[in-house]
């Protein structure tokens, strides 16, 4: 895969967390500058993880603040604020986002059901990567990233 196939990939999980957002709150995030990080960056306390295999193989995580959560869930009429309804909605976000990026790529890229953590870090059965693209991100005001690693492509 070239690395412009890869920017494309990379771009529709982009624009489906974008979407995804935006359809459920009408407000767009605003995106900063990426950066390509060689050691795993300090994520937020809550992760949506989802692993892909196919034209690119690795994993993309979207990862929020409390803050972040909390102002979901009002948007979705959730009155809860309890640990296990923030580790959810970052599951169901990203679980959204493998949902809609599916439709684009079809039965070429095989997405694995998301992982979810509370605790700030990634699902330690998670294959790690050597380098990381970060694209942080504010919705609603509340800083966020997402955190993308591909393996066994031309860029690693």
């Amino acid at each position: 895969m070239t690395s412009s196939e890869i920017s494309e990939s990379v771009g529709v999980f982009i624009k489906m967390m974008t979407r995804c957002l935006t359809t459920l709150s009408r407000v767009t995030p605003t995106f900063g500058d990426p950066s390509i990080e060689l050691v795993l960056p300090r994520l937020y306390l809550y992760n949506g993880v989802i692993s892909v295999e196919g034209p690119i193989t690795g994993w993309i995580a979207l990862s929020l603040t409390e803050d972040f959560t909390d102002d979901l869930l009002s948007f979705i009429f959730e009155p809860s604020r309890e640990e296990e309804i923030r580790i959810d909605i970052a599951g169901e976000i990203a679980n959204t986002i493998a949902a809609n990026a599916r439709e684009h790529f079809g039965k070429r890229l095989l997405i694995h059901p998301p992982l979810a953590t509370g605790n700030g870090l990634i699902d330690p059965s998670l294959k790690q990567s050597s380098m990381f693209l970060k694209m942080p991100f504010k919705w609603h005001g509340h800083p966020a990233m997402i955190l993308i690693t591909l393996f066994n492509s031309d860029l690693l």
